[in-house]
């Protein structure tokens, strides 16, 4: 075997290269087997894309946490306080508004995501739902659902 090639019962097996028995599992066997640096390099940028994503779910949670947080931290102090306020839907609107900004920024990250990993594995259409993206359309869908939830006024959160 030669040492830049993918062994054949590690890395190999997994993009259709032969078997223990000598035969390929699911594509020709003329097709020659991809060599060990396309592999790692292959797992090396979706290692990286993964670690992108996951950079832009913690600035996205950062922001939802943190405009909820301003929204009822404002809230208690203008229901605490005696005189009237200037603009009683300020700490709404900045709650909402860095709520939006996160949820938007995680959309555009799973996007990117989807479209950089469909790329780089066109042959294997599930291969974008790794944990990353789950978790991201996780808290996408929380977000969403305090988006909603103080424009409605609506539920614990409103």
């Amino acid at each position: 075997m030669e040492p830049d090639r993918a062994p054949p019962g590690e890395l190999g097996v997994a993009l259709g290269s032969k078997s223990e028995s000598g035969f390929a599992r699911g594509k020709d066997m003329s097709e020659p087997q991809p060599k060990l640096a396309d592999v790692l390099s292959l797992e090396r940028t979706r290692m990286a894309a993964e670690r992108t994503l996951m950079a832009w779910v913690r600035t996205a949670l950062s922001l939802i946490s943190f405009g909820f947080t301003i929204f009822k931290f404002l809230q208690y102090i203008e229901h605490q306080s005696p005189a009237s306020v200037v603009r009683p839907h300020g700490p709404r609107e900045v709650g909402i508004t860095l709520i939006g900004i996160g949820i938007f920024a995680l959309i555009i990250a799973g996007v990117q995501h989807w479209k950089l990993i469909k790329k780089l594995r066109p042959d294997q259409p599930y291969k974008p739902w790794d944990l990353s993206f789950i978790v991201a359309i996780l808290i996408g869908l929380l977000g969403l659902a305090m988006f909603v939830s103080m424009i409605l006024r609506a539920g614990p959160l409103g």
